[in-house]
Order: C-alpha cells, then structure tokens, then sequence
C-alpha cells in the first residue's frame, strides 16, 4: 500500500464527504421524520444514521457513533423506535436525500453513469469487517432510486467505512470520544464551542477532557498540543488515510481520480449553495 494510495484516500473523502453530508445539514431529513412521528432534528439524525444497523439501543449508537454524549443519544434512542421502524425510517431517509438534492442541484440533478458506476465499485472495495455502520450500510439496497439517491448510498458506504477505521484509530491511540474532540480542535480543527453544541457536551466536560489530555503530556498546559500531541494526531490521521484506503486499491489510481474528477462538479455546487458551512463539527475544509 503506497502513499499515493493514502493521500488519494484522504482526496476522495473531501470530494464525497460533501455528498453525504448534504442531507444532515437540509431540513429533509427532519420533515420526513417527522411525519413519521419523531421530534426534533435529534432523532431524526440518529435514528437516519443507525436505521441500517436495525432497531439498535442507546449504548449501541453511543458505541459506534463515538464522540457525542450518550445522554444526547439517550434523549432519542431508542425512543425513536416507537414512532417508526428502522425500515421505515430507511425509506424516508431516501427520500429526504432526494428533495435536498433536489432542493440544492434542481430537480434532476446530474450524475453520470460512469460516477455511478464508479462509486458503486468504489464501495464494493470499502473494509466492512469489524465496521459496524459500514456493514450494515452496505446491505442498504438503493435499487430502483433515483441515480443521485444510489450515488449518495454508495458515498454513505465509503464515509462510515472511513469512519469506523477512524474510530478503530482514536481507539488503538486511548482516546475516547470526547478526548478525540478536544485534540482534533486543539490542532487546528473546528471550535471548541461549534462541538458544545453539536455534540452534547458541556464546556465543564471538555475542560476536564483537557486537564486529562495535560496529564497524558499530549496537551500542554495552555491547552496546545504538545510535541506528542501533535505527533499522535498526525498519526491517526495517517492510520485513517491508510485504512481507508480499500477502494483506492480496488479502483485503481487512474479511476480513483477520475472518480474524483466526476464527483467534483456536485461537490462544487453543494459548496456553492452554503448548505454546509465551515467551519463544521464533521471537519470538512472549505475546496
């Protein structure tokens, strides 16, 4: 496995990333939810995010969703369950992702069949062992959907595929959740207070998270990463990259930019619609 591999691996989670998250950052996604019964744009976006692992349990989703507080999960799982089923709720979250794209690239969005056919083999080459949300969003079918619908599956695959080995990194590195928050921000990532509101953790929480993070020698005493510190984020980061480098090897460097190349365009107009903004808790940089 090569660098190039690695760095093309971190390429194609910025060009996909966009598409993905396009629906979290709508309000479709909540509407359709909400017709179903649930309440607010909480338990719309973990019962839309854990729907393909089934009707799944608070500690599950806290487990395997990593670094929000399992007190916010709590507040929706597993109440959300008793408005609708995991199947229904799958349903909805098709067609929330095709009015917000719909609402952001017009009412036919255009997806080549070679980006299609692309990202489908893209995450067919995406690690699902050990990946929870991967595997389970791989035996999603998204058959019989519109193309943007199929695409934006396929990107789901990849991300959670992605993400999981991210958290399979935060692991191996002793970090839990909040931790992972507190060191991603110290060395350059989003806000402290943009993952106080988005994540359900108090500021008295990350101070402590911080004063442990200064016991361990990652954090200096002003709160900057020290020396280690940023040597272990730049390792996780690596380990990330490398782990998610699957469909790379599967498609090939010349397909994997080209895939890249396709998908830009949509990127590019999601972008320019200011649907998602930046910074933001997902970490996404702005191009």
């Amino acid at each position: 496995m090569t660098t190039d591999a690695h760095d093309l691996a971190r390429q194609l989670w910025h060009t996909i990333e966009p598409i993905h998250a396009l629906t979290y950052f709508g309000n479709r996604t909540q509407e359709a939810c909400e017709a179903l019964g649930m309440r607010g744009f909480w338990m719309s976006y973990f019962a839309c995010r854990a729907a393909p692992m089934g009707a799944v349990s608070a500690p599950t989703v806290a487990a395997t969703f990593f670094n929000f507080n399992p007190v916010r999960v709590a507040r929706a799982i597993p109440g959300a369950w008793g408005f609708a089923s995991p199947e229904q709720v799958l349903t909805a979250r098709f067609e929330a992702v095709g009015r917000t794209a719909s609402d952001v690239l017009g009412p036919h969005p255009d997806v080549p069949d070679e980006l299609l056919h692309l990202a489908a083999t893209a995450a067919e080459g995406a690690a699902c062992a050990g990946r929870p949300l991967a595997a389970a969003n791989a035996a999603v079918d998204a058959t019989g959907e519109s193309a943007f619908v199929q695409l934006w599956q396929a990107t789901t695959v990849l991300r959670e595929s992605r993400g999981d080995g991210h958290i399979a990194a935060l692991v191996d590195a002793e970090l839990n959740g909040i931790e992972a928050l507190v060191l991603f921000s110290a060395c350059g990532g989003p806000p402290l207070p943009l993952f106080e509101a988005s994540r359900g953790w108090s500021s008295e929480d990350f101070t402590r998270a911080q004063h442990g993070l200064m016991d361990r020698g990652i954090l200096a005493a002003d709160g900057t990463p020290s020396a280690e510190g940023k040597a272990l984020h730049t390792h996780i980061e690596a380990t990330t990259d490398r782990l998610a480098s699957g469909p790379v090897l599967t498609l090939g460097s010349q397909r994997t930019v080209r895939f890249i190349e396709l998908a830009q365009d949509l990127t590019d107009q999601i972008a320019a619609s200011s649907l998602i903004p930046y910074p933001n808790p997902i970490g996404l940089p702005r191009g």
